[in-house]
């Protein structure tokens, strides 16, 4: 079982921009990230002064359209700013693993294809089959996508469970794949250690704790659709 704290922040009416610099500046890297770590895609061992991107697992794109946000730079809605500014969504990447994914969606793709193939790391970016022919005979693509290695499958999964549950956000189809991760892929040692860590964050306090049964994953009841947690 795994206790995800949930983060009251004090959200000021400035550019999307800034709220970022300053969860970056003051939470992220001096409070959270201040020792040894692991990149999440490809697990590489960093050391605390070594910086690399900060990835959203519900990126960013995915937030803004779901409140109806038409300026990127700024959207005053305050359910906006703390959807992004939630720890819980912000995981340490290396660049081009970052902007691989970009706004993709997860899933499972056929075959062994390493996006990165020098690297050795089994990070897959692909598509789930082909789609229909065009007029001219062309067969499309369909349902592109990345499929991270099995390791980081269940870190990613429950981070997007708790963002859907959370805030109520549209699951983007991956909604039967997070559960049956989260199901698959125990707990590790890097989220148990994020999550002690944020409960101890300054201008982080969790004045809530929602208990999420990993082993036991389901289909859960929103009060207002078919959808949701227990």
């Amino acid at each position: 079982m795994l206790l995800l704290a949930t983060p009251v922040l004090v959200i000021a009416n400035t550019p999307d921009d800034n709220k970022d610099q300053e969860i970056t500046n003051e939470l992220f890297w001096p409070q959270l990230y201040n020792r040894n770590y692991h990149t999440l895609y490809c697990a590489v061992n960093k050391p605390p002064q070594a910086k690399v991107t900060i990835t959203r697992l519900y990126p960013a794109s995915w937030l803004e359209q779901a409140y109806g946000c038409n300026n990127k730079g700024y959207c005053n809605q305050a359910q906006y700013q703390y959807a992004k500014a939630d720890l819980h969504n912000l995981w340490p990447a290396l660049t081009r693993y970052h902007q691989a994914r970009g706004q993709l969606p997860f899933m499972e793709i056929p075959g062994e294809n390493m996006h990165f193939v020098e690297e050795q790391c089994d990070f897959e970016k692909g598509f789930t089959g082909e789609g229909p022919s065009t007029a001219s005979g062309i067969t499309s693509k369909r349902n592109a996508g990345i499929e991270p290695r099995d390791y980081a499958k269940g870190e990613i999964a429950r981070s997007i469970l708790y963002m859907l549950w959370k805030y109520r956000l549209p699951d983007h189809g991956m909604l039967p794949l997070m559960v049956k991760w989260a199901n698959q892929y125990p707990v590790s040692h890097e989220e148990q250690w994020r999550n002690g860590a944020m409960i101890k964050l300054k201008n982080y306090k969790a004045t809530e704790t929602r208990l999420l049964t990993i082993k036991k994953w389901q289909i859960f009841i929103y009060p207002s659709d078919s959808r949701g947690f227990v």
